[in-house]
C-alpha cells in the first residue's frame, strides 16, 4: 500500500473532508457538506449513550454529534438561505437524508460521487488523489492544469 493510500485512510483530528449525497427525488434534494470525520473514540462514545436511549432520544444524540463535525453544507431552506446546522434542524431533515448524513460522517459508509467533482475512484491513481487532495482541486482539474501546459 502507498503512503498516499494509507493518508487517505488514516487521518489526525481536525482534518476535513468533502461529501455529497445525490438527490433521491421526490425525498431530498443533493447536498454538499465538509466535515470533520468522527474518529474511532467518538463513535464509541456516542454508541455507548446511544444503547441507553431510546429512539427520539437517540436521533437526537446523532444529531448532536453532527452539530460538532459538519464545518459547512450548502443546505438552504424555502427562504433560499443557509439552513443553520443545529440538532433542531438537523432532525427536521429527511430519514434517510440525516441517516445517509451520520453514516457518511460516521464513516460507516463513503458518499456520493459528486457529478461537479468527477469520480476520482475508478480512474486515478494514488499519487494523484494525493496530489489532487494536496493541492484542493479535483483529480480531473489537475489533468485539465497539465493537459494545458503540455
Amino acid at each position: 500500500m502507498s503512503a498516499a493510500t494509507v493518508s487517505a485512510f488514516i487521518f489526525d483530528d481536525g482534518y476535513t473532508e468533502n461529501g455529497y449525497i445525490a438527490a433521491v427525488p421526490g425525498i431530498y434534494p443533493a447536498l454538499r457538506f465538509e466535515f470533520r470525520p468522527m474518529l474511532i473514540k467518538e463513535y464509541l462514545e456516542y454508541a455507548k449513550v446511544s444503547m441507553k436511549l431510546e429512539f427520539f432520544e437517540d436521533r437526537r444524540e446523532m444529531a448532536q454529534a453532527l452539530t460538532k463535525k459538519l464545518v459547512r453544507w450548502d443546505l438552504k431552506g424555502r427562504d433560499g438561505e443557509l439552513v443553520v446546522f443545529k440538532p433542531d434542524n438537523l432532525l427536521r431533515l429527511k430519514l434517510t437524508l440525516f441517516d445517509k448524513l451520520f453514516k457518511v460522517v460516521a464513516g460507516n459508509v463513503a458518499p456520493d460521487n459528486d457529478p461537479e467533482q468527477g469520480d476520482v475512484s475508478t480512474d486515478a491513481d494514488d499519487a494523484l488523489v494525493a496530489e489532487a487532495r494536496k493541492k484542493g482541486c479535483t483529480v480531473a482539474e489537475l489533468r485539465e492544469n497539465r493537459d494545458a501546459k503540455n
